[in-house]
């Protein structure tokens, strides 16, 4: 369970906190862990009126203005979901924001859970520990500590990798080598590389090689 507004990052409450950023984070070792799960974003905690029993899913993360307006959902209510997750095939490798509307009480979470649409690519996803070696590799290699930037880069080249035309291809070797030039752009941009880059293009370019 992470939160509805998560992936709003220029938000004034992630700029002083970074708790979005951490919890994108935490989703996308989820998602890489190659393990059976659910990602919930509930809306904010028990500000429903009594009416409002009727469980709502949403998907894309859109509603970013901070407030009760993005939605709300019982803490009760948000519980039963995680719990009937477990139980239900159809909620298996989904992330869903969850708000309640006017209606009555949700009781069908086979027809709850069944329209979403599932994450992309988690078919070819490794287990975390493939993953976890890759994050150890680049840390010697910079010599930087293994800290959640270099998590994030890792994972983030990852899921990135996933999308190219044959994400089942993906070795370690590739993960590295995309690790390493996202390295090299992120130390470019942090002012911590001072020679000059080992290889033609500019970092922008580099990042999306």
């Amino acid at each position: 369970m992470t939160s509805i507004g998560v992936t709003n990052r220029a938000g004034s409450y992630n700029q002083s906190t970074q708790v979005h950023d951490w919890k994108r984070r935490s989703e996308r070792l989820v998602r890489a862990s190659g393990r059976p799960y659910t990602i919930v974003r509930p809306g904010w905690f028990d500000y429903n009126r009594p009416n409002e029993l009727q469980l709502v899913t949403l998907q894309g993360d859109t509603r970013h203005a901070g407030n009760a307006s993005d939605g709300v959902v019982a803490q009760r209510q948000i519980a039963e979901v995680l719990v009937r997750s477990l139980d239900v095939a159809a909620a298996q490798r989904k992330t869903l924001e969850l708000v309640a509307e006017t209606g009555p009480a949700t009781t069908d979470f086979e027809g709850f859970f069944g329209p979403l649409e599932p994450d992309r690519s988690f078919q070819s996803r490794r287990p975390i520990a493939w993953i976890t070696a890759v994050a150890d590799q680049i840390s010697r290699e910079s010599g930087l500590t293994r800290g959640p930037d270099i998590e994030d880069l890792v994972i983030t080249s990852y899921l990135a990798s996933l999308d190219s035309p044959s994400p089942s291809d993906v070795t370690e070797r590739h993960l590295l080598d995309r690790c390493r030039r996202q390295l090299i752009v992120w130390a470019w941009e942090q002012g911590q590389y001072d020679e000059p880059l080992p290889m033609n293009g500019t970092p922008s370019s580099i990042a999306t090689s």
